[in-house]
This record gives structure tokens, C-alpha cells and sequence, in this order.
């Protein structure tokens, strides 16, 4: 996948075998604050995953390129450092070709986000960032 700036890109598409074949360590340093990790626990493949600034009229290029995210398998979306937008929309399209949108997810707050679907429709739930 071609690394754009002000896009977030996915460092890594795991199942528990491939983590084990695969490590991608990132400094913490170089990580942007809008990094999360991405969870399907839809019961469905997801194939295509758009994440834009929510000011953006535009989703851009497909995140999972040629890969698929499997049910009950995870992502890590990670941001260029300089990264300045907190709210952004989350667009992804399942293999079944149904689509889904999350909007104003505030990604600076967030550090886990799990999609599911509950009595037939989507729903979207995240681990806030811890404070002191």
C-alpha cells in the first residue's frame, strides 16, 4: 500500500498464526495519536476499510489493499506523527457488499475499536485512552 502522508495506514493484518509468524514493532515514538486497533467481531469478512478526516468529502484509497480483515481478527491503524485531525469517519464494506459508517470518531481518544453486529445491525465500540 502506498504510505501517504496525513493517511492512516495498516501496519499489520493479523490471526493468531500469522502474529506468530510476523512481528511489526513501531517505536512509540513515531506513533501518531490517532493510532488504534481495529476489531471485527461482525461474523463477517471485512473487505475494504476507509478511514478520512471527518471534514474530508473524500474516502480515499482502501486501507486493506488486497487483504481482507476475518472475523474475530485485528488491525493496528497507525497515523503519521504529525497528524493533526482528531475526529474522522470509518467506512467499511463487508464481503456480503453491505457497508457501514462510523462518524466523528474522536481517534485521539481511542485506543481499541471494535465493530460487531447486534440483532442485525452494525455497531461500533472502543476502549477510551487512559488519563491521569
Amino acid at each position: 500500500m502506498q504510505k501517504l502522508l496525513s493517511k492512516p495506514r495498516i501496519a499489520a493484518t493479523f490471526s493468531a498464526f500469522a502474529l506468530s509468524a510476523l512481528l511489526l514493532v513501531t517505536p512509540a515514538f513515531a506513533a501518531g495519536k490517532q493510532d488504534f486497533t481495529l476489531h471485527n467481531n461482525t461474523g463477517k469478512v471485512v473487505s475494504e476499510l476507509y478511514i478520512a478526516p471527518h471534514e474530508e468529502e473524500s474516502w480515499e484509497e482502501d486501507l486493506l489493499g488486497e487483504e481482507v480483515l476475518g472475523d474475530e481478527e485485528s488491525a493496528d491503524i497507525e497515523f503519521e506523527r504529525d497528524e493533526e485531525p482528531d475526529a474522522w469517519d470509518m467506512r467499511i464494506v463487508f464481503d456480503d457488499g453491505k457497508v457501514s459508517i462510523w462518524k466523528n470518531l474522536v481517534l485521539t481518544n481511542i485506543t481499541d475499536l471494535t465493530v460487531f453486529y447486534k440483532e442485525g445491525k452494525p455497531f461500533a465500540k472502543w476502549t477510551l485512552v487512559k488519563t491521569d
